[in-house]
């Protein structure tokens, strides 16, 4: 028996030893899974494989299984011949239930779903020996053969490379590109706290790969030590709030950010930029009473399109806060009006240039 974890760390952590637990099958699939097992790794993605036919679940075998993200299942034609097999796949089942991923080798999984062929003769032989299993059994094989996967051979144009080219592109997809955060918007940028994302960011970080991630209101090491990583690795400033837009203020975030602006409506531009330049300090209710003077009833609707563009937030009291990065873009619209003439701005907020336009008035 041959019970192989992989080298690669880059998808533990949160509890998990392991990215994938292969389950080879029988011998008809061990070369195949034996390729997918080495570009798993390749690829970063830590994987455990049972690669030689046993005949018992291990304690090892039973622990990698309560370790693992995902499941990924070999069924080939001879796969229901194997009682450990069968065995095997009842254990995956309960524990992993829809995260097992069937790759149906050389055979059809209407073949599986329905028991026939190689299927059908496989478990009426097991009949003879194993007939209070049968049950088990055959409900698992249904219950597989409806799980998403992969299928390789009869009438699909694939050779191995490219079969398993496309796996691990999915399998890698679905473990290790896994939102920090539980929120996500229509630009896919994730929003979270440290406290919400810590768990994740163990697991996507715990190893050799070299990251970089940015958190806000955080300046004792002691919030960074449930982090999986070396202490003395951390670098750990205090910025401000300006120093760390101007700092961290990415590219992309900026474009993503100038693309919801640019989306808005006329009058919902207006607001945004009202609430960025004049409401500072004040209460939702506050910014609402004073907008309304301008822009009417209406004003309401306009800045919920902004808290559904996450341009500004509302916390359950009624507090209205600005994201750094759109009050910083915000910002930058207005003066960007008239970069040497604050006078020309359609708006001034900023006692200095306020100051500067009502000097040149008296002149």
């Amino acid at each position: 028996m041959a019970l192989l974890p992989s080298s690669s760390s880059s998808t533990r952590g949160r509890g998990f030893n392991y990215g994938v637990f292969l389950s080879c099958g029988t011998e008809d699939t061990l070369e195949f899974t034996g390729l997918l097992y080495q570009a798993l790794c390749n690829k970063g993605i830590r994987t455990f494989t049972d690669c030689e036919v046993v005949d018992e679940i291990t304690p090892a075998l039973e622990e990698a299984i309560q370790t693992s993200r995902i499941a990924i299942v070999g069924l080939s034609k001879n796969y229901a011949s194997s009682s450990f097999c069968l065995d095997k796949l009842s254990k995956i089942l309960d524990h992993f239930n829809s995260k097992v991923h069937p790759v149906f080798y050389q055979v059809d999984p209407d073949d599986v779903q329905m028991l026939r062929g190689t299927y059908g003769e496989a478990i009426a032989m097991h009949k003879k020996r194993f007939n209070d299993r049968i049950q088990k059994w055959t409900m698992a094989l249904q219950q597989v053969s409806n799980l998403p996967g992969w299928q390789f051979g009869l009438g699909n144009e694939y050779d191995h490379q490219d079969f398993i080219r496309k796996i691990v592109k999915e399998v890698f997809n679905k473990i290790v590109y896994i939102p920090i955060v539980t929120r996500e918007d229509e630009d896919g940028i994730k929003v979270t706290c440290l406290s919400e994302g810590i768990s994740e960011i163990s697991y996507r970080f715990d190893g050799k790969n070299k990251v970089m991630f940015i958190v806000d209101d955080v300046d004792k090491l002691e919030q960074l030590q449930q982090v999986k990583a070396d202490k003395h690795l951390l670098g750990l400033s205090a910025l401000t709030d300006k120093e760390a837009v101007k700092t961290f203020f990415d590219k992309k975030i900026h474009n993503m950010v100038k693309k919801r602006f640019y989306s808005l409506k006329m009058a919902e531009k207006r607001v945004f930029l009202d609430i960025v330049c004049y409401g500072e300090g004040y209460h939702l209710v506050d910014v609402q009473h004073i907008l309304r003077a301008h822009y009417g009833c209406c004003v309401t609707d306009y800045i919920r399109v902004l808290v559904d563009k996450s341009l500004i937030h509302i916390s359950p009291r009624g507090e209205k806060t600005l994201h750094h990065w759109a009050e910083c873009m915000g910002t930058e619209l207005v003066q960007l009006e008239s970069p040497k003439e604050p006078g020309k701005r359609s708006r001034l907020w900023i006692p200095e240039d306020i100051y500067h336009v009502l000097e040149d008035g008296n002149r």
